[in-house]
C-alpha cells in the first residue's frame, strides 16, 4: 500500500512539474511575441488578446483580410518558434497518454 502511494505521489509530482514548465514556457513565449510583434499587434488592433487566448488567430485574421500586409521578420520567427513549441507540447502529451494506456490483449 505504501509503495502504491509513493509511486502515485511521484507521478502526480512529475505531472505538476510538467504543467509548471509548460506555463512558464507559455508566459515567456507570450512576452516574446508581444515584444517582437508589437507593431503588428497595434496595426491589427489585437492588443487586448494574449497568446493562447486569440492573439495569433487575431493576427492571422488581419493578415487574411489585408493580403498586402507583411509581418516583420522578428514576428515571423517568433511565431514559427511558437508553432514548434505547440508541436513539442502535443507530442509530450501524446507520449504521456501512451505511457498511461493499458496494453491491448492479443487474441489468437
Amino acid at each position: 500500500m505504501l509503495k502504491v502511494f509513493a509511486v502515485s505521489l511521484v507521478l502526480v509530482s512529475s505531472m505538476s512539474a510538467f504543467a509548471l514548465d509548460v506555463k512558464k514556457e507559455r508566459a515567456e513565449y507570450d512576452a516574446e511575441v508581444k515584444k517582437a510583434c508589437a507593431a503588428e499587434i497595434t496595426v491589427a488592433n489585437c492588443g487586448d488578446k494574449s497568446v493562447g487566448k486569440g492573439l495569433v488567430k487575431c493576427l492571422a485574421a488581419y493578415k487574411k483580410e489585408h493580403k498586402d500586409y507583411k509581418f516583420s521578420d522578428s514576428c515571423k520567427s517568433v511565431k514559427e518558434k511558437g508553432k514548434a513549441l505547440r508541436k513539442e507540447i502535443k507530442a509530450e502529451k501524446a507520449e504521456n497518454k501512451l505511457d498511461k494506456a493499458e496494453p491491448v490483449p492479443v487474441t489468437k
